[in-house]
C-alpha cells in the first residue's frame, strides 16, 4: 500500500532551479515563489508585493529566468501571463 499525504501548505520547487549557478539568488527565490501561485490573475503591483523586489528589479530577475529557461513570459492583448517550464 502506497501512502500519500496531501501538504497543502508546502510546494515542490524543481531541484534545477535551486540548484542552477547561472542564477542570482533573487532569481532561484522568485522562481521558488512563483510555484506556489494557482493559476488565475495576479496584478503587476501584487506580483510586486508578493515577491518583495523593488520594481526595477522585477524586470531584470524575470529576464535571468528567462533566459536560463525556467520561464515563459506570453502577451496576449496587452495582458501578460507568465509560464513557468521545468
Amino acid at each position: 500500500m502506497i501512502t500519500y499525504h496531501n501538504h497543502p501548505h508546502m510546494t515542490a520547487v524543481p531541484t534545477r532551479l535551486l540548484l542552477d549557478t547561472n542564477l542570482s539568488a533573487e532569481a532561484k527565490l522568485t522562481g521558488a515563489l512563483l510555484y506556489t501561485f494557482k493559476d488565475g490573475g495576479l496584478s503587476a503591483q501584487e506580483l510586486v508585493n508578493v515577491l518583495s523586489l523593488p520594481p526595477e528589479k522585477v524586470a531584470p530577475v524575470f529576464a535571468e529566468l528567462t533566459g536560463n529557461g525556467y520561464l515563459e513570459i506570453l502577451e496576449e492583448n496587452g495582458a501578460f501571463g507568465l509560464h513557468l517550464k521545468g
